[in-house]
C-alpha cells in the first residue's frame, strides 16, 4: 500500500497509516514526505521493527521472535537510511 502525503499534516499521515494497519497492511510506502529536518522523499513505514532484515542476514531460528535488530548476524546493514531523494 503506499499513501501520498504532499501537503498532508502529520496527524493525517498518522491517521492513514493507523487505517493501513487496521485494514491489516503491515508496511506502507510514504511518497513526497517531508522529515522533520526537511529532507524529501519516499520512506517505508513499517509496523513492526522485526520485519527488517538485511538481504545478507543469516537465519538464527533461536532468535526468530527477537524484537533486537542487532541480536542477528545483520548488524548495521539494515540500519541503512529509508529516506530517499526522488531526485
Amino acid at each position: 500500500m503506499s499513501i501520498d502525503a504532499r501537503g498532508a499534516a502529520e496527524g493525517e499521515i498518522q491517521a492513514s497509516l493507523k487505517k493501513a494497519w487496521d485494514q491489516g497492511y503491515d508496511a506502507v510506502m510514504v511518497k513526497n514526505y517531508i522529515s522533520p529536518d526537511g529532507r524529501r522523499g519516499t520512506i517505508l513505514v513499517v509496523k513492526d521493527l522485526a520485519q527488517l532484515r538485511s538481504s545478507n542476514a543469516r537465519f538464527d531460528p533461536t532468535k526468530r521472535d527477537s524484537s533486537d535488530l542487532l541480536a542477528g548476524v545483520a548488524g548495521a546493514g539494515i540500519l541503512a537510511p529509508l529516506l530517499l531523494d526522488d531526485e
